[in-house]
């Protein structure tokens, strides 16, 4: 071995130490540059040289650069980054509706228990102008407190739109990054990739992960396809495919999300899971619409079920009940993409049954449809035989009017919410006070004479008076002159009504074994005779003139306060909106325990990936030491040898 064969032994190492150097320098300098992978030299020897039957080495070379790495682990942090991004988006939303729906100045229970207090301060005396003024006050502060309530969840609404928008946006911006990295990566040999590229891919696809789950798979020339939802492909090769937000054609409040791919567009909403854009899913199906649906529940069953009974009363001035409150209205919304020229509205029924589902109205032919609740699907089928306007059998508390002067087209949808929108329209539709509906319109009592001494002899009597139709009233005019007189016969055991003009009479009644028994006349009046009427005892039911301090009516409104009249017969309006509060609370304590724990796997597998390729500043400041001392130790050899052959020149000469 020669001198020229030691010196470039010697050049080899030097340049060798060279790029370790740099390469160190190199993870030095990245050392806080997010989602880098340190690197490392890989140093191999050259091929020696023969010499006799031995063989002499023949310096270092630098196999390659590789960077430190693991594929699973990196995995496990995309799909832990995905997880965590969803629980903390679905909590930072649910956590505001749970404070607003839970706090007593914002939520609906502090409203109606101010409310039905009024009402019953109202009762203790109905005449009273400053009761009825507060009443009144009250009842404005309610409607407010439901109209502001759907504004705030609109306002949600409007957020939720808003932030999908930004979301896709931040994913086309995502893969079409990665599609051009992708590029740049395939053109390079599969042994000769740049570990930054790699390194500026992965750190791509994990952002992306943060939007939306997502799962790869790496193609022979180094580039990585990227899925999302049912295997939907964003990213294949150096191509990305855009994901669009478009209005939802069945309800303009949301947003669709598309892929165009293969001259076709899929709608791939419902598909997406994980990350910011699974949490806002998860947030507008399981919180905001059960949220807002129920708060519109209980706006429609108040409006409708106390107008019912409002409508039965009679005010200060004797005039009969009006409505109490404006009564919301069903939406009814037909598809965008509708081609027939069908009309729907809904009408509410017995709000008794109404739930908090949305529902889907499809017409499966001209004539025939089938109505989904979204809910669980449950479906019933109308059939309008051709008839139009045609109003269906009551379904959940609502019935549809379908009008097809312009008919269907087969396969025509409609939106039907009938309480998404209630709390925002409800509002309080008496002017004023005086229209309070406290008193029941008739007065029952035993007859008298003209000095207002009663005539009966018998110790029966009247009583548990109830209006459920106020279509005969009020008395006055023919044939009724303002009362009707009942007269028992204890000879035939019945009263005799004078008028009847309904023919509800004669009404039997066995004092013996009909005590309490309760009757009805002229479509709505209701009554119970109890104990036992004496021969041509008489009972007299009449007008309620004057009855400015009655408060039947106002007692029976109260009870509404209780009353099961929600959801079945089996919660109250208040029960109703203390089971939204706790459903909403649950849903935010179980997403804010689910954050907790997405957080933790997640900062565990940033920090399983930094253990592996993190850069660790002592261990490359040993390297720097130990390289530069090779390098050093390589620039002697080729100094000595210098030195060397200097020497042997001139010996030589």
């Amino acid at each position: 071995m020669g001198f020229f064969d030691a010196l470039g032994s010697a050049v080899t190492g030097l340049n060798a130490n060279q790029a370790a150097l740099q390469t160190a320098t190199h993870n030095i300098a990245n050392v806080n540059t997010e989602g880098y992978s340190r690197q490392r030299v890989e140093f191999t020897n050259q091929l020696p040289e023969r010499f006799g039957n031995d063989f002499l080495g023949n310096g270092v070379q630098v196999g390659s650069v590789s960077r430190v790495f693991d594929s699973l682990v990196i995995q496990q942090l995309q799909t832990a980054s995905s997880t965590f991004a969803q629980a903390e988006t679905l909590l930072d939303n649910a956590r505001e509706v749970d404070n607003i729906l839970a706090n007593p100045g914002t939520g609906v229970s502090g409203g109606l228990d101010d409310f039905f207090s009024a009402l019953n301060t109202v009762s203790d005396d109905p005449a009273n102008f400053g009761a009825r003024e507060s009443l009144l006050s009250e009842s404005e502060t309610l409607t407010s407190r439901l109209n502001t309530l759907n504004t705030h969840f609109d306002s949600l609404r409007t957020f939720v739109t808003n932030e999908t928008k930004t979301f896709v946006a931040e994913v086309n911006q995502l893969t079409q990054n990665i599609a051009d990295v992708n590029e740049a990566i395939s053109s390079f040999p599969a042994d000769a990739r740049p570990s930054d590229l790699l390194d500026q891919r992965d750190q791509l696809v994990n952002k992306l992960a943060e939007q939306v789950q997502v799962s790869t798979i790496e193609q022979s020339d180094g580039a990585l396809n990227v899925f999302i939802g049912n295997g939907q492909g964003v990213v294949v090769g150096n191509q990305n495919s855009a994901l669009t937000a478009v209005v939802d054609p069945e309800d303009s409040r949301k947003l669709d999300i598309t892929l165009a791919a293969g001259g076709a567009v899929a709608t791939i909403t419902d598909a997406l899971v994980g990350g910011k854009i699974g949490g806002l899913n998860d947030f507008q199906n399981t919180v905001l619409d059960v949220a807002q649906n129920t708060i519109g529940q209980i706006a429609v069953g108040a409006a409708v079920q106390l107008n019912i009974q409002h409508r039965l009363g009679q005010d200060l001035n004797g005039n009969l009940g009006g409505d109490f409150f404006t009564e919301p209205t069903i939406f009814a919304g037909g598809n965008t993409n509708n081609t027939g020229g069908l009309a729907v509205s809904g009408t509410f029924g017995n709000t008794s049954n109404l739930t908090t589902s949305d529902y889907r109205l499809l017409a499966t032919s001209a004539t025939t449809f089938t109505l989904t609740r979204l809910d669980d699907n449950t479906v019933t089928n109308i059939n309008t035989g051709g008839v139009s306007p045609f109003t269906s059998t009551e379904t959940d508390g609502f019935t549809l009017t379908l009008d097809s002067t312009v008919a269907a087209a087969t396969g025509d949808s409609f939106l039907i919410q009938p309480t998404r929108q209630a709390a925002g329209q409800i509002n309080v539709a008496l002017t004023t006070s005086a229209q309070i509906a406290t008193a029941l319109p008739i007065r029952a009592q035993t007859a008298t004479n003209a000095n207002g001494l009663g005539t009966n002899i018998g110790d029966g009597a009247i009583n548990s008076v109830s209006v459920t139709s106020v279509a005969n009233l009020p008395l006055t005019g023919a044939p009724v002159n303002g009362n009707v007189t009942m007269t028992f016969s204890s000879a035939t055991n019945t009263l005799t009504l004078v008028p009847d003009p309904a023919g509800d009479g004669p009404l039997a009644y066995d004092p013996a074994t009909e005590n309490g028994k309760s009757f009805t006349i002229l479509g709505g009046l209701t009554f119970a005779i109890n104990n036992t009427p004496a021969n041509g005892d008489s009972f007299v039911l009449s007008d309620n003139t004057n009855g400015v301090s009655d408060n039947g009516n106002s007692l029976l409104l109260a009870q509404f306060q209780t009353r099961q009249t929600l959801n079945g017969g089996t919660s109250s309006f208040n029960t109703t909106d203390s089971q939204l509060v706790t459903t909403v609370g649950t849903v935010t304590r179980s997403a804010s325990i689910n954050e907790e724990a997405t957080e933790a796997l997640f900062f565990q597998a940033k920090q399983r990936r930094e253990e592996i390729s993190g850069v660790n500043l002592d261990e490359e400041a040993a390297n720097l030491i130990q390289f530069q001392k090779a390098f050093q130790a390589n620039a002697q050899v080729i100094s000595i040898t210098s030195q060397l052959f200097d020497t042997l020149l001139r010996v030589a000469g």
